[in-house]
């Protein structure tokens, strides 16, 4: 067993990811997404004092969809307007603020150079595109 785990970008996400299912209530998929999401959005939360040594790495991003459709919605002002509690704000002004501290970190991967950097929001969507349709 210790031979067929050790190619594995991260045991951990390995096994939370495909070992630790519970279907139909949760897939590893979606727990990928989850810490995908988290790390996202940490930096436009304004926690640093929380976590004042290490900040989040999503452990189990490799194992994630990365086709961003959440973020591709921001463009609709309406669903600007529900995701904006997430990130402690109610307007669009402070939500593109906010979101403007989520930038992209290529150093945000696993080592080895073969695992491409976790993507940010702006991967996604421009902050100029952000709340542009009703």
């Amino acid at each position: 067993m210790p031979g067929e785990l050790s190619n594995k970008l991260t045991l951990m996400g390995h096994y939370l990811c495909t070992e630790r299912e519970y279907l139909p209530i949760y897939s590893g998929k979606k727990l990928a997404e989850a810490d995908l999401f988290l790390y996202q959005i940490y930096n436009g939360l304004n926690i640093e004092e929380l976590t004042n040594y290490f900040g989040w790495f999503p452990t189990c991003y490799v194992y994630a969809e990365q086709n961003g459709s959440i973020w591709k919605k921001l463009k609709s002002k309406r669903f600007c307007e529900k995701i904006m509690p997430v990130f402690g704000v109610d307007n669009i002004k402070d939500l593109k603020e906010r979101i403007s501290k989520c930038k992209f970190d290529r150093d945000m991967r696993y080592s080895g150079g073969f695992a491409i950097p976790a993507p940010a929001i702006s991967a996604y969507i421009k902050l100029e595109e952000i709340a542009v349709l009703p």
